[in-house]
């Protein structure tokens, strides 16, 4: 089963951006490539973004498992996604649906540029799929590894969605050096709906919204008209968080 992954790239500064947006690009495409499920591609949409652009001409534009999406920048973007409208963060979802318009794979899934997917993340994703009834045409993964300065930050406001399970991230081969910055180890399993993966026919649409991330608005589409289910799997690093940590 062929698996896409979605990689929307934006690499410029805003407030609470991470720090070293570059080295986490390569990083995010590097874990994409070390993968060891081997029928895969990666669609990079940069959403008007140069340098993502020019890092992919200069190191993978000949690499035949990485396809490379240019989205115009909406001229109001910075504007509205950085800064409250009515009291409401504004989110940029359109580049994604750009995306998935030009992925190939049987099933999608969506990365983050600053994060990382460990080793097997996608073999175990296709090992789900795989067993899966036609009937069922997304999937929410619910786990997912986040850092524990971020859960005792936000613990609060979210009880009863996180579990107690820590993870050795060395086991699948990712150690301290892997990170650009350590501000505190990401091995705390956090349980979040908004991981991914759907049947590339749905008919869902990623869009721009306020109120709620393009994330989230993009799952409650999908459960509007598609039968979904939990997925449990432990490969998606999520290495940033506004300015609480960021590794």
């Amino acid at each position: 089963m062929k698996i896409s992954v979605i990689m929307q790239v934006y690499l410029g500064e805003y407030p609470n951006a991470r720090s070293n947006a570059q080295q986490k690009f390569v990083r995010a495409v590097h874990s994409f490539l070390s993968q060891t499920h081997p029928n895969k591609e990666l669609v990079i949409v940069a959403d008007g973004c140069p340098i993502a652009r020019r890092i992919y001409e200069l190191v993978y534009s000949s690499n035949a498992l990485i396809k490379f999406v240019w989205v115009e920048p909406d001229p109001d973007r910075r504007q509205k996604m950085y800064t409250s409208v009515n009291g409401r963060r504004y989110y940029r979802g359109e580049p994604r649906g750009i995306g998935l318009k030009h992925a190939t794979g049987d099933i999608v899934c969506y990365m983050d540029s600053d994060d990382i997917i460990l080793p097997n993340y996608l073999f175990s994703l296709n090992a789900y799929w795989t067993d899966l009834p036609p009937e069922i045409e997304y999937a929410s993964n619910m786990l997912r590894i986040l850092n524990l300065k971020y859960l005792a930050a936000d613990i609060k406001d979210h009880k009863g969605v996180y579990t107690n399970q820590n993870m050795d991230l060395s086991v699948y081969g990712i150690h301290e050096d892997f990170f650009v910055n350590i501000c505190a180890r990401p091995t705390q399993v956090h349980c979040a709906a908004y991981s991914l993966s759907h049947r590339r026919a749905v008919k869902a649409q990623w869009k721009d919204t306020i109120g709620t991330n393009e994330d989230v608005d993009f799952q409650s589409e999908l459960a509007k008209f598609h039968k979904g289910t939990r997925l449990h799997i432990p490969g998606y690093v999520v290495c940033h968080y506004s300015n609480l940590w960021d590794v």
